[in-house]
């Protein structure tokens, strides 16, 4: 197992590279540094962190790697992370992802050497999240009492409620731009969500689905405060 390892991955590195050769042509080395320096400073913010919290292996038939992401990458971005972590030796290597803070253990994306790579991002992207957030303040019927993300329980969905015309709402909106509207009944913290399902919103604003057949958690949503903040 490998733990406490951060790797990153700087989208400026080339350019900076550039920069820094052609001060070497004119100035001392000492200015070199110095601009190193400050444009890895500049650019800071454009860091991905990527941390590896498991390693294993079986023989030489398979290795599988668990990582741990601070926030969603593109498929090129995995794609230099996945080559970074192979390694030869072994067969095929299955690496997972996921995002700092999910405390679910499902995968938001996955990067397999099966033996060839092959990226697959099952959760939602940053531009599918964008147009989410787009939907729920823009197309949320009536006015808008709560919303919330799920990303770890059910991949790529964002739900919100809402009351026209003193009636409960309560809107799903995926990913892929589709949109449903139910009308609920609110009982308490509870609301009824047919199927055999409810929802159930906690003290600090966040929701979960619960099953009535045998009263089982199966899905746990956060709490957005401002759609703006979604990322």
């Amino acid at each position: 197992m490998v733990s406490g390892r951060i790797f990153r991955l700087n989208a400026y590195t080339t350019k900076m590279k550039k920069r820094i050769l052609i001060i070497g042509i004119s100035v001392p080395l000492i200015l070199i540094i110095v601009a190193a320096i400050v444009g890895i400073s500049q650019y800071d913010e454009n860091l991905t962190h990527y941390t590896i919290v498991k390693d294993d292996s079986k023989r030489d038939i398979k290795r599988m790697v668990e990582v741990s992401l601070n926030k969603k990458l593109t498929k090129k971005q995995l794609e230099s992370i996945a080559k970074d972590i192979f390694k030869d030796g072994f067969k095929r290597t299955f690496i997972s992802y996921k995002i700092e803070g999910e405390s679910s253990s499902a995968k938001w994306a996955t990067s397999n050497f099966n033996p060839d790579l092959d990226i697959y991002i099952i959760g939602s992207t940053k531009k599918e999240d964008s147009i989410m957030v787009q939907n729920a303040k823009f197309k949320t019927p009536g006015e808008l009492l709560s919303a919330w993300k799920a990303e770890s329980d059910i991949m790529g969905a964002m739900y919100s409620m809402s009351r026209e015309n003193d009636i409960y709402l309560f809107t799903q909106f995926w990913k892929d731009g589709a949109i449903m509207t139910d009308t609920i009944k609110i009982d308490g913290q509870t609301f009824d969500m047919g199927h055999g399902e409810y929802g159930k919103v906690y003290d600090d604003g966040s929701l979960g689905f619960y099953d009535y057949e045998d009263n089982k958690k199966f899905a746990h949503l956060k709490h957005i405060k401002h759609l703006d903040s979604v990322q």
